[in-house]
This record gives structure tokens, C-alpha cells and sequence, in this order.
């Protein structure tokens, strides 16, 4: 269990309200037709991941093809403790999605990695645009 630091957590927290934007964060369960939708809305920090123009460009072959990074790729940095508090259950989920409220764009979470940002209580989700 990582230990949170109070300064990181506060400087965190500092930066994803100035500079972030409300996100809907959803997990669908269940089967259809019967399926349950969780959602919440917190404040995040999105980015846009730069293409990766190291990646061999191949024909016949997608941008999930590994090292290759596509316009619709973003990082999303929230808090888990505004994500717990508002009760969605942490912790977040490939293939859970976010919706970003300023364009309506809806992401599919394609990676989390819940240890980067761990000792300031956030979460470092990368999502890809659902076409």
C-alpha cells in the first residue's frame, strides 16, 4: 500500500482545478439487453498524446499496433478520491469509458496505471477515441 503524500496530493489536486475539465467516467456490466451503466463526473486533466513518429509506418496495420500512438490517444490524470467519493468503484478499469464534456468525445480506457501518480492519490488513465 503506497503512502499519500499530503504536499503531492494538494499539488495535485491544485492543478487538476485549474487546469482540468469535467469528465464523465462510466462502467458498463452486465449482458445486454440487461446492461447497468455506473457514472460519475469528476474533474480531470486531459491531454492529447503526440503521434509517435518513431513507429514504423506498415500497411495493413493499425494504430493498436504496439509503440504506434493515434491522433485520438489521450492521457487522463483525476483524483481516485474524487472518483470514490462521488461512488463510482475504484479502481478504474480497461475498457471503462470517459466522456469528455467540453466536445462530447467518448474515450475507451486502454491502460491504467495506478502506481505513477499513487503517492499524490491520482490516477493516470491513457484512453483511445471510440470511432
Amino acid at each position: 500500500m503506497t503512502t499519500i503524500s499530503i504536499n503531492m496530493q494538494a499539488a495535485h489536486r491544485r492543478s487538476i482545478t485549474n487546469f482540468g475539465q469535467p469528465v464523465t467516467v462510466q462502467r458498463l456490466t452486465g449482458e445486454a439487453p440487461n446492461v447497468t451503466t455506473q457514472s460519475v463526473v469528476v474533474t480531470a486533466i486531459v491531454r492529447s498524446m503526440p503521434p509517435d513518429t518513431q513507429a514504423p509506418a506498415r500497411e495493413g496495420y493499425g494504430a493498436s499496433q504496439l509503440g504506434g500512438i493515434s491522433q485520438t490517444d489521450r492521457l487522463v490524470i483525476l483524483m481516485a478520491t474524487d472518483l470514490a467519493a462521488a461512488g463510482f468503484p475504484v479502481p478504474v478499469q480497461k475498457n471503462d469509458k470517459v466522456v469528455l464534456s467540453t466536445s462530447g468525445e467518448k474515450l475507451n480506457v486502454t491502460r491504467v496505471d495506478g502506481e505513477k501518480r499513487s503517492q499524490a492519490g491520482a490516477v493516470e488513465l491513457y484512453a483511445a477515441g471510440v470511432a
